[in-house]
């Protein structure tokens, strides 16, 4: 008797719990991928000002541009693996 209950609450977890589990996993995962991206290009935003001088044929705009569009290759990248 005891292992058929534990045999249906096994199969009652990897049927029910499980796809609940996985969707609040990718929740977070989600969030925190994008956490981590308006964090950096937030700081992009900062530094440019600073940058601008080491690259005179770049308008503020377009050098940010650039920082935003390698950041988010390098965290494309990052997350592939994941």
């Amino acid at each position: 008797m005891t292992t058929l209950t534990l045999n249906y609450l096994t199969k009652g977890y990897s049927f029910t719990l499980k796809p609940v589990f996985k969707f609040a996993k990718s929740i977070f995962i989600s969030f925190g991928s994008a956490l981590i991206m308006s964090r950096q290009c937030s700081a992009n935003e900062k530094i440019v000002p600073y940058l601008i001088k080491e690259y005179p044929m770049h308008t503020p705009a377009s050098l940010l541009y650039e920082l935003n569009i390698s950041a988010l290759k390098e965290h494309e990248k990052r997350m592939e693996g994941k």
